[in-house]
């Protein structure tokens, strides 16, 4: 044998006894899916915060694996819990899981595992198929009680094969506002009103600046202590997490549980402007003048912003090492990552990827994908390995608040403030490639008729009510042929274009009528409008 032979055999051999003594996942018994809801990574110890908010969670964080970037698939909880329960990206803002589509619980209870869901969340119910596949459901938990029902049934259960989900959602707003129970033990940050940032003060004098806005010293009292109650929320989340983790250590059940703590999506925290939507929205409809407290984004839902996508993804698997991945995953891998690592088959459906590799050797980058993406009606993100997000407008989000394509430098730029889409056209042109892709091949199909008890609940949850939707009311009780007639004089309105065609939609019109949309049709620009109006005549 030559001795550049010698060199190569000797070199392989290294490299496979290198990947051998890697440590590799052991047989699980248990697996635990514990989804927060409202969860910012960045207030958690593990992803920066510096306070001793999430004790907790912190000492999980060391014995786990910690995903430094991992990207919600929606800024708001339906449709980011469907695409992180079936697998799939959405291509809509889906409040139900298709029928075709398995849940991840239903993977494992045809495997013959025992399952169960505990949901703090009333949206996330059996009406939106989220209780399929859980041999036990409690779907209507309430936030800030105890913890007895999940721990009752992890002690009943310790000695078979068993899966469960338990969606948290105390640091969920109430009312737009921040209040875990009983207020006077968990209330500390509340009244620190700890101030703001340079960076942010700056951003918030131009704002105040350029859309005159008034109230300035009362707004900014306000959201410090909103967002100080944000992060008692947080504390307090901690704690219920710390007693469940406990019970797994006193019934010996934490070294043979693959558990993964992730978020639904973030919270907007008065990082930057809400659309004229929602709080703000609501105050011009009650004639409040414009402030900052409600002009800024003080929840989530409709941005995609990094504060509202970027949540925390910790992964606690037996026989695998601490580590910390770098590289931008997505909440679509965590269906195919946990039924790889207790040998259940993935299933064609689930487009996420297996995050195996990267639990394994979190420093392989090439198991991570280019870009990862998140979805809303208004506008889609596109984040790349390099930290580059590109938010592409759609036709809703040209129509309805006259959006433009923008791109940041995350690394350099975390609170988005510099657009680059001007300056770096090629990159954004290479990101955006993925969006029609994506929006291809996500659940779509649109969300149905909504049921009176679903709009009672998503109204108790501040998703909708006093947007943009609700200028359709003006014009419901008006004939078809004078809306009709005012299309002419809406030019420049294209928002007020689309709630009309909305309204007519709803109606079965005459042909003359239809006549009057074809007309309509040939001269309409807006692809958000267009699509409405091919579905009318379709009909």
């Amino acid at each position: 044998m030559n001795s550049r032979r010698r060199v190569t055999t000797a070199l392989l051999a290294c490299l496979a006894l290198a990947a051998c003594s890697k440590p590799q996942p052991k047989p699980v018994k248990h697996v635990i899916v514990l989804s927060i809801d409202t969860q910012r990574a960045d207030r958690l110890g593990p992803y920066g915060e510096t306070r001793p908010l999430t004790p907790a969670i912190d000492a999980l964080a060391k014995q786990s694996v910690v995903f430094e970037r991992c990207a919600a698939q929606a800024s708001w909880t339906s449709p980011s819990m469907v695409s992180l329960m079936s697998g799939c990206y959405v291509a809509q803002e889906l409040l139900t899981i298709p029928p075709d589509k398995q849940t991840l619980a239903e993977c494992f209870q045809k495997a013959g595992w025992v399952t169960a869901g505990f949901v703090c969340n009333d949206i996330l119910n059996h009406e939106h198929g989220f209780d399929r596949g859980c041999g036990t459901f409690e779907g209507e938990l309430k936030p800030y009680q105890p913890n007895t029902p999940i721990l009752e049934w992890l002690r009943a259960h310790k000695d078979e094969q068993s899966f469960a989900w338990i969606h948290l959602n105390e640091v969920h707003d109430e009312g737009y506002a921040y209040r875990p129970q009983p207020e006077g033990d968990w209330r500390k940050y509340r009244d620190a009103h700890e101030p703001f940032g340079a960076q942010r003060m700056a951003y918030y004098d131009e704002l105040s600046q350029r859309l005159k806005l008034t109230d300035r010293e009362a707004s900014l009292a306000r959201m410090q202590e909103e967002d100080g109650s944000y992060d008692d929320d947080v504390h307090y989340e901690d704690h219920r997490i710390g007693e469940i983790l406990d019970e797994l250590r006193k019934l010996g059940t934490f070294d043979d549980t693959l558990l993964v703590l992730c978020a639904d999506h973030g919270e907007g925290l008065f990082t930057r402007e809400q659309f004229f939507s929602g709080t703000r929205k609501k105050a011009a409809d009650n004639g409040e003048p414009a402030t900052l407290f409600n002009t800024l984004q003080m929840t989530h839902g409709s941005q995609v912003n990094t504060e509202l996508i970027h949540v925390p993804l910790i992964v606690h698997a037996p026989g695998l090492a601490p580590g910390r991945v770098a590289g931008w995953v997505e909440n679509v891998d965590i269906a195919p990552t946990l039924l790889e690592l207790v040998g259940i088959a993935h299933l064609a459906q689930h487009q996420g990827q297996s995050l195996v590799p990267l639990l394994v050797d979190p420093s392989d980058k090439a198991a991570l994908r280019p870009a990862v993406f998140s979805h809303s009606r208004y506008n889609d993100s596109v984040i790349d390995q390099d930290s580059f997000q590109l938010i592409l407008a759609s036709s809703t989000g040209q129509c309805d608040f006259n959006l433009a394509n923008q791109l940041y430098d995350l690394r350099a730029d975390p609170e988005a403030r510099h657009d680059l889409a001007g300056l770096q056209s090629a990159r954004a042109s290479e990101l955006s490639q993925l969006v029609p892709r994506r929006l291809r091949e996500g659940l779509g199909g649109g969300v149905g008729p909504i049921s009176a008890q679903t709009q009672t609940i998503l109204e108790g949850l501040g998703y909708v009510g006093s947007t943009v939707e609700t200028l359709a009311e003006r014009f419901r009780p008006r004939p078809t042929a004078e809306l009709l007639g005012l299309i002419d004089h809406l030019a420049g309105d294209c928002l007020t274009r689309r709630e009309i065609a909305k309204v007519l939609e709803e109606r079965s019109l005459s042909p003359e009528e239809r006549s009057g949309v074809q007309n309509w049709l040939s001269k309409e620009g807006s692809p958000a409008v267009r699509e409405i109006l091919e579905r009318i005549l379709k009909k």
